[in-house]
C-alpha cells in the first residue's frame, strides 16, 4: 500500500530498505513526499517524519503524514 519495499528478518524486524515512488499526483500536480518530510522534520518539536500517499475518490491522491 505504501509503494515501500522491506525484507523481513530472521529476528521477525521488517527494517525500511527503499521507497518505490516518492511522488504522488494530487488534483493533477506532483507532490514530493520527500520534501513534505524534509519540512516537518526541521520543526523543533518534530524528530521524526513520515509523509505517504492515501487514495482520494476526489484528487486522485492525498497526502498524509505523521
Amino acid at each position: 500500500m505504501t509503494r515501500d519495499s522491506a525484507q523481513q528478518d530472521a529476528g521477525g524486524s521488517s527494517p525500511f530498505a527503499a521507497r518505490t515512488d516518492d511522488l504522488i499526483m494530487m488534483a493533477g500536480y506532483g507532490l514530493g513526499l520527500f520534501q513534505i518530510e524534509n519540512d516537518l522534520a526541521v520543526q523543533p518539536a518534530v524528530a521524526v517524519a513520515a509523509g505517504v500517499a492515501a487514495p482520494d475518490h476526489l484528487w486522485g491522491e492525498t497526502q498524509h503524514a505523521g
